[in-house]
């Protein structure tokens, strides 16, 4: 078919071209296609358009209007459709779309998507119409259909749904493996199951042992089988003994479920509980449930008489046209006089009427006859109801006829089940054994694990070569590896022997967090790890739940991660998430480690489970981790999922139901009545950190304790030995002699009085059982560091001799001075520091605790000198302690985040010596970042106070009492007299000495203050 060019509303250079490819799709075209002008007139048309209107030529066409000829083509009235689409195309739209039905002169009427396109000239100006229609007749059918079945099934959906909410029924649907799929609401009434989280994808075996009744979860088992292996449909009535709510009896039908092959794919089970049929005091609904079993079913006075029966009666015994109500009581005349082991059926049957009425059932299996003489064997139930005020008898009978032949083989399964209850029960009293066995030994071992690490951390190590060194920080290393596993060996036991009981409170979420990533982001530094954390600013601020097991399952997933990552990242976002329209809390860890193989996944929360060991042969584990953290979680209604792809990473997500808490109801104990002391009353502080002696001396000035101090253990013991103390404050890890032997020593000396002085261990040794460890050292009692206002208001009150005590109120918090008050504004502005809980540490002294922090501040140059030495001297074990008394320094000062990185350093220091060099560089970073944050701040700002000149004499006089204050360490009169050398000048030279002085005093090294005072004063005398 040709067409005529001049018609074309565009002429290119090359028209016979245009043209040509104009022809070929509109004879291939597989849609109609109508090119018209402006006047609606035909130009052109694919030939799919001649065929549907039954046209042989283009030429019968072309030229026509729309508008009036294609009445007799398209079998309706173009004219209305057509003007108004004209009209938008007019009117500035370039494209119309609608649906359409068309009849056409061939074929039956189809529907179509109706496209309409304006064309415009080189200047816009429009010069033609394009109509495309496309069939989409089987796709509206297709659309319609997959609608209606959406629609069908929806509401399948929806009515199964309802079924499942409100029968009054049990219900299970169990797939092919005997695992629950689907189950209706009322299972979760059952005794022994509390939750759907103990239901859900758990065994028809293991949900049975929920019930605690051993019998009726074989029974179930074996209907289970039977349907397996061919039996369609099941129908019983058992009785269940609950251990606290009685006896209950169900009607239970078993139905045989098949995919489309026919093939067996599961199980319906449906639970009727008849326990108040059974015992209702009504009439009709026991002849009801009489007429209405598909069992044998009569119902008999106390004597025996059959007064009822129904029709399956009738029929089992060989009376197919029934018997009048008079003859009943020949059912019981046809059976036999005897049973094959030889006892008496008459004697049975009284046994039966006996025990029904005495305990509410009987039920055994006999030998009975039919009305033929053919035997029955059967399985015969009794069940007492009351009706009409009489006790009667409801007896079931249940033909055994299709079994008999299968007996055998049942009481063969039967010693098989029983064999195998008996090693059941062999596994859980050894698995009982072994807990009892790993909790005793841990708690055995614990006592010389700690003597042992404590005896390391006091040998001396500058004799030894660089061998013997690293042979005593391998063993220190493992100690502390040994001591993390008892303690996950005792949580694990606390938890397999129901000895683990949650503590919820109200606590706040992002400090977890927080204290989470602190912790986690500095170990994963170490590790040239990128630790990455998102937070949800829309989860609420206080959630109600048990903060520290909260916190054990989260660390234990992020340390995992860190553990086992090389190289990338690892992840902790925390969300809230919505799972069958439950809210949950959810922690979500994701690294980039080694991954987890398939095939361990089923047993990868099991306990002392480690995979991969070649290839994780550096890492230490018991491999409880996991496991504790799954059980901590399912003790919370939560769950833990994982996904993994072995050699690419791993994603853990703990989802846990934290409702929401009260902000007001976040445990912040304050002490109600606060101890006061006599003035007389002497108490020694021993720590090695200058500023833990000044935190420590100001929480005991609250209770009028002017506290003396000694910086070691030594000094300590020379201390107690010239002086008498009412209670003696004795920090456990310091250098040259630790708490515990100083206090060995003292409780060594001649006389009552060293025996009975009180002395409390003053440590932030967080291990499990410190407490006992001290007291086994001779220590009376413990608090931990940072020092809690409550804990130390109780060991006062219970250790300061009763006369030298008094009671007043709690004074309310002591405000920061007018000049400081700016201060602490600016230092709330420093993200890493809480100025609140740092003055909380104190005691509520805000002055106090400004003047701790500008300590702190002044000393930061000489803690990073002390340090790098440390680290470039290899000194390890001194590096670790000077960690263990910083993480405290920093919690007293409100910097958790520091203090976090300080434990993290001091435990990576005993446990992992490849990764020193790069942690201590980290830490360094992040304290001289802490300290440009200082000094943006008036914590920096000097003295510009004008001083007064004095001369040679009266520097020496005043020298001098300083060094005899500070040979008989008297704390107070050397900060005193500090104060006064600090607002005099001499030179510039002395005048820089002198500051250095004071700079010793501040830190409480009263011993290299005197050398330099006794230096400057031969100096002066010269």
């Amino acid at each position: 078919m040709t067409a005529d060019n001049s018609t074309l509303p565009y002429q290119p250079e090359d028209t016979w071209k245009l043209t040509e490819y104009m022809r070929l799709v509109m004879e291939n075209a597989p849609f109609v296609c109508i090119l018209l002008n402006e006047e609606f007139e035909v130009l052109y048309c694919s030939d799919s358009l001649l065929y549907h209107i039954g046209v042989a030529s283009f030429d019968e066409i072309k030229g026509m209007n729309l508008r009036d000829g294609f009445k007799k083509y398209f079998g309706r009235d173009m004219r209305e459709w057509a003007q108004r689409n004209f009209s938008r195309l007019t009117n500035g739209e370039d494209i119309v779309s609608m649906d359409c039905e068309l009849n056409w002169p061939v074929g039956s009427p189809r529907s179509y998507l109706l496209t309409e396109r304006r064309l415009k000239d080189k200047e816009g100006v429009g010069d033609g119409i394009v109509i495309i229609l496309q069939d989409v007749t089987d796709l509206r059918r297709e659309e319609a259909e997959r609608q209606r079945q959406f629609e069908v099934t929806s509401k399948l959906n929806a009515y199964m749904k309802m079924v499942m909410e409100f029968t009054p029924n049990v219900i299970f649907l169990l797939d092919r493996e005997a695992r629950v799929v689907y189950y209706s609401r009322t299972v979760l009434s059952l005794p022994g199951i509390g939750s759907a989280a103990q239901i859900s994808r758990e065994t028809l075996s293991d949900i049975f042992e929920k019930l605690q009744d051993s019998g009726f979860a074989e029974q179930g088992l074996e209907r289970f089988r039977r349907l397996q292996y061919g039996e369609e449909y099941l129908l019983d009535n058992e009785s269940l003994s609950f251990p606290n709510s009685g006896k209950r009896h169900f009607q239970i039908a078993y139905r045989r479920i098949t995919d489309r092959n026919g093939e067996f794919d599961g199980v319906l089970l449906v639970m009727q509980d008849t326990t108040v049929l059974i015992e209702e005091e009504d009439e009709q609904r026991v002849r009801d449930l009489l007429r209405a079993t598909p069992l044998v079913c009569m119902l008999w006075d106390e004597n025996g008489n059959v007064l009822d029966c129904n029709q399956r009666t009738f029929f089992i015994f060989g009376y197919p046209e029934g018997l009048p109500a008079e003859r009943y009581q020949e059912i019981v005349g046809l059976q036999p006089e005897y049973q094959p082991d030889g006892v008496k059926t008459e004697e049975i049957r009284k046994d039966m009427i006996r025990k029904t009425l005495s305990d509410g059932y009987w039920q055994l299996r006999i030998m009975l006859s039919k009305a033929n003489g053919e035997p029955l064997p059967a399985e015969v139930t009794s069940v007492r109801v009351s009706l009409l005020n009489s006790r009667l008898l409801l007896v079931y009978v249940k033909d055994l006829t299709e079994i008999a032949a299968r007996q055998a083989e049942a009481e063969e399964a039967e010693e098989r089940a029983k064999a195998m209850e008996l090693q059941k029960q062999a596994a859980q009293a050894a698995t009982q054994a072994k807990s009892q066995f790993l909790a005793s030994m841990s708690h055995e071992i614990r006592t010389p694990m700690n003597v042992i690490t404590g005896l390391l951390n006091l040998m001396r190590t500058d004799n030894l070569d660089k061998q013997q060194i690293q042979y005593i920080s391998d063993i220190q290393r493992m100690c502390g590896v040994l001591l993390e596993i008892i303690n996950g060996i005792l949580d694990f036991h606390k938890i397999e022997t129901g000895k683990m009981e949650l503590l919820p409170t109200h606590f706040n979420l992002r400090m977890l967090f927080d204290r989470a990533v602190s912790l986690n982001c500095f170990m994963a530094e170490a590790k040239s790890l990128e630790f990455l954390s998102e937070y949800d600013d829309s989860l609420p601020e206080t959630v109600y739940g048990d903060e520290v097991r909260v916190y054990q399952i989260v660390s234990n997933l992020v340390t995992n991660a860190v553990k086992y990552t090389h190289e990338g990242f690892v992840r902790l976002r925390v969300k809230r998430v919505f799972e069958n329209e439950m809210p949950y809390i959810t922690f979500i860890v994701e690294d980039t480690g080694i991954g987890i193989e398939e095939k361990n996944f089923k047993t990868l929360f099991r306990e002392f489970e480690q995979f991969d060991k070649l290839k994780n042969r550096g890492i230490i584990g018991t491999g409880l981790g996991l496991a504790i953290s799954k059980r901590l979680a399912e003790m919370m209604n939560g769950q833990i999922r994982f996904s993994s792809e072995y050699g690419r990473g791993s994603v853990f997500t703990a989802l846990l139901p934290l409702p929401n808490g009260n902000a007001d109801k976040v445990s912040t104990p304050t002490i109600t009545r606060l101890v006061l002391a006599r003035p007389d009353t002497k108490v020694l502080v021993v720590d090695d950190n200058p500023l833990n002696l000044k935190v420590a001396a100001g929480m005991l000035n609250r209770h009028g304790i002017k506290a003396e101090t000694a910086t070691s253990g030594v000094e300590a013991v020379d201390k107690i030995k010239a002086a008498r103390y009412d209670l003696i404050f004795m920090d456990h890890m310091m250098p040259e002699m630790d708490g515990i032997e100083a206090t060995k020593i003292v409780r060594g000396m001649k006389g009552e009085y060293y025996r009975r002085l009180p002395i409390i261990a003053l440590s932030a040794n967080a291990v499990s059982s410190a407490r006992m460890m001290y007291i086994n050292g001779g220590l009376n009692d413990f608090v931990s560091k940072p020092i809690d206002g409550n804990e130390l208001n109780r060991v006062l009150r219970k250790w300061l001799p009763p006369e030298k005590l008094s009671d007043k109120e709690s004074p309310s918090e002591s405000p920061a001075d007018a000049g400081e008050h700016g201060l602490i504004e600016e230092l709330s502005a420093i993200s890493d520091i809480d100025t609140e809980i740092g003055i909380a540490r104190v005691g509520g002294n805000a002055n106090l605790y400004i003047s701790v922090l500008r300590q702190f501040y002044n000393g930061i140059d000489r803690e990073l000198r002390e340090l790098q030495r440390m680290a470039d001297e290899k000194k390890w074990k001194e590096y670790g302690i000077r960690m263990h008394a910083l993480k405290t320094v920093f919690a007293n000062i409100g910097n958790q985040s520091m203090s976090d990185r300080a434990y993290a350093l001091e435990m990576a220091v005993k446990q992992d010596a490849a990764i020193r060099e790069s942690d201590t560089g980290l830490f360094r970073a992040a304290l001289e970042r802490f300290q440009a944050d200082l000094a943006r701040t008036s914590i920096a700002k000097t003295d510009d106070r004008i001083k007064r000149t004095v001369s040679t004499d009266e520097l020496i006089d005043l020298l001098n009492r300083m060094s005899e204050a500070c040979a008989e360490f008297r704390g107070e009169l050397a900060e005193e007299l500090a104060g006064e050398l600090s607002s005099v000048s001499f030179n510039e030279r002395i005048d820089a000495r002198l500051e250095e002085i004071n700079a010793y005093i501040r830190t409480y090294d009263y011993n290299k203050a005197e050398e330099l005072i006794k230096e400057t004063v031969e100096t002066l005398d010269i």
